[in-house]
Formats: structure tokens, C-alpha cells, sequence
């Protein structure tokens, strides 16, 4: 959640980044103080369902086809 980290992203990515910590940001406007925990669990969900795309994008190069206990965890 750094927009310094933004350099070390390859290309294509740098445009994602930027507008998602713009939205974030905004996010972060427009909630009331005492809505900042919401932000960081936002965040913390995002980061979550980022890691489970990029796990089901790696099974899906690796034509792997995971078992549903694997789907599950």
C-alpha cells in the first residue's frame, strides 16, 4: 500500500497499482473517522482475495486440476 513500491512493478501492472491506491485512498476520504478499521480490513480482504487469484492463475498454467479440500483451504 505504498506507491513508492510502484518502480518495482513490471509495466503493465503500474497502471493497476496506481489507480487501486487511488481507490483506496478516496475510500479513505469519504468514510468517517472511526471507519478506518473497516479501511484496513478492506485491505486486508483484498490482499486475500488476490493471493486465491493468483493461486487458482498458477493451477490454471500448470493445468492442475486441485482436489476440493485444496479449492476449500
Amino acid at each position: 500500500w505504498d506507491e513508492s513500491a510502484t518502480p518495482f512493478l513490471p509495466e503493465y501492472m503500474k497502471k493497476f497499482y496506481r489507480a487501486l491506491l487511488k481507490t483506496f485512498k478516496e475510500f479513505e476520504i469519504h468514510v468517517e473517522d472511526d471507519g478506518q478499521n473497516r479501511i484496513d480490513h478492506t485491505k486486508k480482504a483484498f490482499q486475500k482475495l488476490s493471493a486465491y487469484y493468483l493461486q487458482e492463475a498458477e493451477w490454471s498454467y500448470q493445468y492442475y486440476k486441485p482436489s476440493f479440500e485444496e479449492q476449500v483451504a
